[in-house]
């Protein structure tokens, strides 16, 4: 379980598994998104993602990480 938290492939699979179950151009609301990476993977896939998380320190990476401005 480690490793997956580490690497984000349990994320990759969330992503992908959400994508196919999502119709083309979704809109998404990840609660609890962390840093955002399955966001992002959506975001990446066509959709309209969006994340939040009470926690503000996750938010700051995800911005980062993430924000394209």
């Amino acid at each position: 379980m480690r490793r997956l938290a580490q690497t984000g492939v349990d994320l990759e699979v969330a992503a992908r598994f959400i994508d196919m179950m999502a119709p083309r151009e979704a809109t998404i609301l990840d609660i609890g998104c962390s840093i955002g990476s399955t966001v992002a993977a959506l975001c990446a896939a066509g959709h309209r993602a969006f994340g939040i998380d009470p926690n503000p320190e996750v938010l700051h990476v995800s911005t980062e990480l993430f924000d394209p401005a």
